[in-house]
């Protein structure tokens, strides 16, 4: 379980830059001084949605699926990594919109809480990992670390007030699908039991 923490918090950093390329107006949108909050509340909100994600692989593993699932996780992955794909989050939007005039500290953290669940192929990248650590609590580090690898690219370019030409940041978007795809190949490889040490051991086991 916790062997994914790393690449959790790597699939972050190297996300964080699809990230700046597709969310930086909204992180340049929210004051600094607000920034912080707004991304301690998404760390939140992607550690909720991967306890439930953990909370249902759990189930499958329980099931006896689990080799099924965790090579079903990783083709999800690829395919999210190659085709960018992501629902519509109207609802999302429209919880958000009192939040961005609300001046109140608890308003930038509940916003970010809210951006984790807006539509977004890298998060769904992550939750279909999260998915294959099939525990409540795992699943939530895996995402709690994967948000944290996001902060620091958001923050910095908040901080900088978007000098960032946008043609660096279309730049930065196209790099992390291929560490995703990493990611899926890997999920493929320990569901297929191989008995290759750590990267496809004989037997997934579930801590």
């Amino acid at each position: 379980m916790w062997e994914w923490v790393p690449a959790g918090f790597l699939l972050g950093v190297v996300g964080s830059a699809h990230c700046v390329g597709m969310c930086g107006p909204l992180a340049l949108a929210i004051p600094k001084e607000r920034a912080l909050r707004h991304h301690l509340g998404r760390v939140a909100g992607y550690a909720v949605l991967g306890a439930g994600m953990g909370t249902l692989g759990q189930v499958v593993h329980l099931g006896g699926f689990h080799k099924s699932l965790t090579i079903a996780a990783g083709l999800l992955v690829m395919l999210t990594a190659v085709t960018g794909w992501s629902a519509k989050g109207a609802w999302v939007t429209a919880w958000m919109a009192p939040l961005w005039r609300s001046r109140r500290p608890a308003a930038a953290y509940a916003l970010g809480v809210l951006n984790a669940w807006l539509p977004c192929g890298l998060v769904y990248s992550a939750l279909a990992a999260a998915l294959a650590v099939a525990t409540p609590a795992g699943s939530a580090v895996f995402m709690a670390v994967f948000g944290l690898g996001t902060v620091p690219a958001l923050l910095a370019l908040a901080w900088a007030g978007g000098r960032m030409p946008a043609p660096w940041r279309d730049r930065l978007r196209r790099v992390a699908p291929a560490f995703v795809l990493a990611l899926g190949l890997l999920l493929v490889l320990r569901g297929l039991e191989l008995g290759i040490p750590l990267v496809s051991p004989g037997r997934l086991t579930c801590h």
